[in-house]
């Protein structure tokens, strides 16, 4: 119940979506793959995951560690390919009861007008400042300390990124 100062009666109820599907990006996979399912998963829900193309190894690993821990059969679907054919599958299945997406902004877009169509719910988290434009810093003196410290904010979990930190 959620108190509202009049009669009528607000509450919420939760209830599971059924199948999440969930699209992984390749510079996080592991971290990405790990909190997407469990959330999935304690929420109620079955997991279709789709990793990157790039870096599938790490989310198979966890779906076979599902497996061996005893989840139910079905609980957690590891699916690998292309996103223009395997994730495109994915998200215009029947049973596809929200996307969850990370990934690059034109990947998202086209996730999304997917999802619209389909009228079913999603969660994208597209891009980053990375690719945003350029990085103005002004520092005073020509401090290279607050130069570096400025740039490391800019860019330190700020999407894919080619190394790391």
């Amino acid at each position: 119940m959620i108190p509202v100062p009049s009669s009528h009666l607000n509450y919420t109820r939760h209830e599971p979506i059924g199948v999440v599907t969930q699209i992984t990006p390749w510079n996080a996979p592991l971290f990405t793959c790990c909190w997407q399912v469990t959330t999935a998963i304690c929420a109620g829900n079955a997991v279709m995951l789709k990793p990157s193309e790039l870096t599938p190894l790490s989310s198979l690993v966890i779906g076979k560690l599902c497996k061996l821990a005893g989840a139910p059969r079905g609980l957690v679907n590891v699916l690998v390919g292309a996103g223009p054919t395997t994730g495109q599958a994915m998200i215009d299945h029947e049973a596809t009861g929200l996307i969850v997406f990370v990934g690059s902004a034109q990947a998202g877009a086209h996730i999304a007008a997917s999802a619209a169509r389909r009228t079913i719910p999603s969660v994208l988290e597209m891009g980053g400042k990375c690719g945003s434009g350029p990085c103005h810093c002004r520092c005073a003196g020509g401090d290279l300390c607050q130069l570096r410290t400025k740039l490391r904010g800019r860019f330190a979990s700020a999407g894919p990124r080619k190394h790391p930190r």
